[in-house]
């Protein structure tokens, strides 16, 4: 139950989260704290079970909305490490592995094993043709 709970604390908005401790923590009882969201938690579903007010669902709308909007903040953004890395380091050898005739599911697999890096096949399919062509165009070009 437990940790029922604080999966659920955790999906809350922050600012809901640091309001529930501060008004709950006044004595620093963990218990209390279990006790405490556990009433939250059944007021909320309390309310979206019966026939909610506008008020009282415009509210929880709200915090939900908060709580998504601040998951969406601390989605990591990609910054191309992984394209860098195909394009780079990995490149030869995925352009050897190719020509030996491995499929890319095995090529993901054996830098998953043996390089610890993951990428999906159509990712690693895509920027390695993109790394090829350029090599090929700027081989030409020179």
């Amino acid at each position: 139950m437990n940790r029922q709970l604080m999966t659920w604390l955790s999906k809350q908005a922050t600012e809901d989260q640091a309001k529930l401790i501060d008004r709950v923590l006044g004595d620093a009882s963990y218990q209390r704290l279990m006790t405490q969201l556990e009433i939250e938690k059944k007021r909320e579903l309390v309310i979206w079970r019966k026939g909610t007010t506008q008020q009282a669902a415009a509210e929880i709308a709200a915090k939900r909305m908060r709580s998504l909007s601040e998951a969406t903040k601390l989605r990591r953004l990609p910054d191309g490490t992984k394209r860098k890395a195909i394009q780079g380091k990995y490149f030869l050898m995925i352009k050897k592995l190719r020509k030996e005739g491995y499929s890319w599911a095995l090529i993901a697999e054996y830098l998953k094993r043996y390089h610890n890096f993951k990428s999906t096949t159509r990712y690693l399919k895509t920027l390695f043709e993109e790394a090829d062509l350029s090599y090929r165009i700027d081989g030409d070009s020179q």
